[in-house]
């Protein structure tokens, strides 16, 4: 069992002195890494856990020890087995960051939140956030703020994986790279920051707009010495103390974990620079038996933390909770069956379900009721759903069951005493925060309510120009880019196979409470099979065989993107964002402050003479025309204040000198005054029906006087 305690260095020897010649000895491993590893033996087992470097193992051919308890599935007999196993790491331990999430905020007063800033900051966040509705540019810079945070986060239970994170960065990063405004109304980029959008909103309303540290759980027993076992089975410590060299040490900090089963898994502890962890950042160093106390075990749990000192007020309140339920971590029943059955049974796992629960609970405030719980008497629902959250979250490694009757006799008291508390099924709507603020009981005066109430407060819709359809965009990029006739037969295979798998993908997220899992696994595989396509080989001039370029297949993928009428083209942006962006960075256009617009009379805002365009503020965009076979560039326009015209609609023709300021795909919001109509030349045969024939459009960073001075030199 020795070799199961992993140590860098002696903790009584911290200076590594060779204590019989008192010589230095060099040290092993300068920065240990403890990491969480799977391991899987084909259709038998899987194992997981963390491990760290052992200085036993060293002379020794073994190369990795683990517990027994850390196989899951047909476990081996003792003895020596055979066989091709699979070994990886899942993650190294790292400091990372964490959102809360609203099962920490449900233990404390409204008011201890105002008291340590965080309404003022949420207050704040907010309002930022609803100033940049309507830009695009304000709402991407935002996003690129909390993009950079979330890329260190670590998911709350209540949160999926956030399979939309990583498509809104790509979609921050074009908006970022496109200074001539090209692609800033495509409708996978607006799509993207909507949907961001919406999770930012999200995020407010759950966490608070807070985010605590996170490391990982070992085990270091060194810590005993701060903790003595009484005669009634409890621990005492003096004071409870932890190692983690990623945070200033001699510090008090606030430590809690998700799910949170009550409100003693929120506790203050102390953090000392000892142990056998004391070199090794990202992780958090304690006795199984303290991390017991917040559920948690050494296999790859997390728990978060922040400094005391940042919330006094919350450190406070935590210092007066009252006497926690008491909850038991049974011993782990073997999960048995194949690695298959296994998998399935850990996505039927009830720790959402018990976890709502909990919540409807102390919202309505009926945690401290005492109902008849089938097999158990008479019980605290706090006490029972705090123990039935604790075998709910081992279901993942322990075959432990849950007592479903007694879950079914809380959930029909909640149902009957009416403490459906709507905003814990909202949160998780595709409508929540897209459409509509989150819906809230107007009878409920419970702290997430009113954070979530303040949240709705500010709220406001998107309001982002966006285009039907993106067959327009599709000469914008890559137009002198020379593809194979076979890329465009391989990219338009796969532009099928790819909305097809992703269909059925969406469809099962909104059939399963949010669950996009196998959003992520279509996008993966797509990824794997354009790596394939990248190590193709094609004729190219002189008959050579080369590799097809990355730029080539972007172009292919491109082109074949944007020849539907509907979607929003999204695989390109998928697989070939750096060429993108690499496009958009290498687009120059001098700045665009006048553009002369003619022939709008065969256009569709052709004003008449009596009512003239006199400066409005509209949105135009440039595009190629067809008329007669032949392609002219041209300008389509939206005018917000339009009561019929909705939208873009063609407005004219761009001027030869102003043709070198734009590209196809170029926007602007620019002011429009109409400068020509028709019967304007000899006889002038004026009539206040003359359609208007040009128009000039002037950056909105032009003066009204410049405006003029410009308009009289015509």
């Amino acid at each position: 069992m020795a070799l199961l305690e992993a140590y860098p260095t002696s903790p009584y020897n911290p200076d590594g002195k060779n204590e019989e010649n008192n010589e230095t000895l060099p040290p092993e491993i300068p920065n240990p890494i403890a990491v969480q590893f799977r391991a899987s033996l084909r259709n038998e087992w899987v194992g997981k856990g963390t491990i760290s470097h052992n200085p036993k193992l060293d002379d020794t051919e073994f190369d990795l020890v683990i517990p027994l308890s850390s196989l899951k599935g047909n476990k081996p007999s003792l003895g020596n087995h055979e066989g091709k196993i699979v070994i990886g790491v899942v993650f190294e331990a790292e400091e990372r960051r964490a959102k809360p999430g609203w099962m920490i905020w449900q233990w404390f007063d409204f008011e201890t939140l105002e008291q340590d800033g965080i309404i003022t900051r949420l207050h704040e966040k907010c309002q930022n956030l609803a100033a940049a509705f309507d830009s695009i540019q304000n709402l991407a810079e935002i996003m690129r703020v909390e993009l950079r945070e979330a890329e260190l986060e670590l998911a709350d239970l209540e949160d999926n994986p956030d399979a939309e994170a990583e498509y809104a960065n790509i979609a921050v990063n074009v908006i970022k790279a496109d200074r001539n405004g090209l692609l800033l109304l495509h409708p996978y980029i607006v799509k993207k920051v909507k949907e961001r959008c919406q999770q930012m909103w999200k995020n407010l309303a759950k966490a608070a707009g807070v985010r605590f540290y996170s490391v990982m759980c070992m085990p270091d027993q060194y810590f005993e010495r701060y903790q003595i076992k009484m005669p009634d089975e409890t621990w005492k410590y003096s004071p409870k103390t932890f190692c983690s060299k990623s945070f200033l040490g001699n510090r008090k900090y606030i430590v809690f974990c998700n799910p949170m089963r009550h409100w003693g898994d929120i506790q203050l502890w102390n953090n000392t620079h000892e142990g056998m962890f004391r070199d090794d950042p990202g992780v958090l160093a304690a006795t199984r038996e303290l991390l017991l106390e917040l559920g948690r075990d050494t296999d790859g749990d997390f728990v978060q933390l922040i400094t005391a000192s940042t919330y006094p007020n919350v450190a406070e309140a935590i210092a007066n909770f009252n006497k926690p339920p008491s909850v038991k971590k049974f011993p782990k029943v073997p999960l048995t069956g194949s690695f298959q059955q296994i998998a399935i049974h850990s996505m039927n796992d009830l720790t959402g379900v018990v976890a709502s629960m909990l919540a409807r609970a102390r919202a309505s405030g009926a945690e401290h009721i005492v109902l008849s719980i089938p097999g158990e008497g008479f019980r605290r629902i706090i006490d029972f759903l705090s123990q039935e959250l604790q075998v709910a979250v081992d279901s993942l490694k322990s075959a432990y069951p849950n007592n479903i009757e007694g879950l079914d006799a809380v959930k029909k008291f909640l149902d009957e005493t009416e403490t459906d508390v709507m905003w814990l099924a909202d949160l998780k709507t595709d409508d929540c925060y897209f459409t509509r603020p989150c819906l809230t009981n107007p009878h409920l005066n419970d702290t997430v309510t009113h954070i979530i109430n303040l949240v709705n407060s500010y709220w406001r819709s998107p309001d982002l120009k966006s285009d039907s359809t993106p067959q327009i965009y599709k000469e914008v990029l890559f137009r002198d880019v020379v593809v194979d006739p076979y890329q465009m037969k391989l990219a338009t295979e796969h532009r099928d196979l790819y909305r097809e798998e992703m269909g059925k993908a969406i469809g099962y997220r909104n059939e399963n409470d949010g669950d996009d899992r196998f959003i992520k696994l279509v996008a993966e595989n797509s990824r794997l099979r354009r790596d394939e396509y990248l190590k193709i080989t094609g004729k190219v001039e002189g008959g050579e065989s080369k590799l097809f370029t990355a730029i080539s297949w972007a172009a292919a993928y491109w082109r074949v993107s944007h020849t539907a009428h509907t979607g929003t083209a999204g695989l390109v942006f998928l697989l070939f964002p750096d060429e993108i962006i690499a496009q958009l960075n290498n687009t120059n256009l001098p700045e665009a402050l006048v553009i002369n617009c003619y022939a709008a009379q065969h256009g569709s805002w052709a004003t008449p003479r009596r009512a003239p365009w006199r400066g409005q503020e509209v949105d135009v965009r440039c595009y190629f025309y067809q008329f007669n076979g032949k392609k002219y560039l041209g300008l389509e326009m939206k005018w917000d204040k339009a009561t019929k015209q909705l939208g873009f609609h063609h407005l004219g023709l761009i001027g030869d000198k102003s043709a070198a300021y734009v590209l196809p795909g170029w926007s602007r919001r620019m002011k429009i005054y109409s400068t020509a109509f028709e019967n304007d030349r000899y006889p002038r045969n004026h009539s206040p029906e003359d359609k208007t024939t040009r128009v000039y459009l002037f950056d909105l960073s032009m003066s009204d006087e410049q405006i003029k001075d410009f308009l009289d030199s015509k």
